[in-house]
């Protein structure tokens, strides 16, 4: 028992840790109107068919998230990204998941890792292995979850977190992703662009 709870403690502190609280983050998010980069870098999909974000992107938006299989703000925010599928995905609107943590340092973020977390979520939805982190380092993403969203010329007109409680979805009052997408679809600006990403940070191999 104490064992068990010792271990909750210390992966509840090492969570904490990755989260960067109390650290300046200053990490440099790619510029609102940039066009989706790394379209033509390889990535993996879970059966180990290679493919790229160039072919797997939506003809009218796509909706690049960052994403892991052992973060636990990813099991917090995961009910809300299938809710916001429901409304979003489409023929011609595709999300998008990439795991770029070391699949080879940890068993949880491996091919397999990603085919047993993609079970979860909608049908449709490519959970894709990002093993050279080329694509975190195009998009310059720090974190798991990190939404970017792009319109229908590729155009990133979003980019943070989904909302601004991570943890509670109760508590949530301002809807960045939800309402960037709304002003998107209606040819509207997005009021709010650019909100700071939260959740654990990426492990890439290194």
């Amino acid at each position: 028992m104490y064992n068990s709870a010792y271990r909750y403690s210390l992966g509840a502190i090492l969570a904490f840790i990755s989260l960067g609280f109390g650290i300046s983050d200053a990490h440099a998010q790619i510029p609102l109107g940039s066009t989706m980069p790394g379209q033509n870098v390889q990535v993996t999909l879970p059966d180990g068919s290679t493919t790229t974000l160039g072919a797997l992107k939506g003809a009218d938006g796509t909706l690049v998230v960052f994403w892991g299989n052992r973060c636990p703000w990813i099991g917090k925010i995961e009910d809300r990204l299938k809710s916001f599928a429901g409304t979003f995905s489409s023929a011609t609107r595709k999300i998008i998941l990439i795991n770029s943590n070391d699949g080879s340092a940890f068993a949880a973020e491996s091919r397999s890792g990603n085919a047993e977390a993609i079970a979860g979520l909608p049908q449709g939805i490519p959970y894709v292995a990002d093993a050279e982190a080329a694509i975190m380092e195009a998009f310059a993403a720090t974190r798991s979850p990190e939404f970017f969203l792009f319109d229908a010329s590729d155009a990133l007109v979003y980019t943070g977190s989904m909302d601004d409680s991570p943890g509670d979805a109760d508590k949530v009052t301002k809807s960045y992703l939800a309402d960037a997408y709304a002003a998107m679809s209606s040819g509207n600006a997005v009021r709010v662009g650019v909100t700071k990403p939260f959740g654990c940070m990426i492990k890439p191999k290194r």
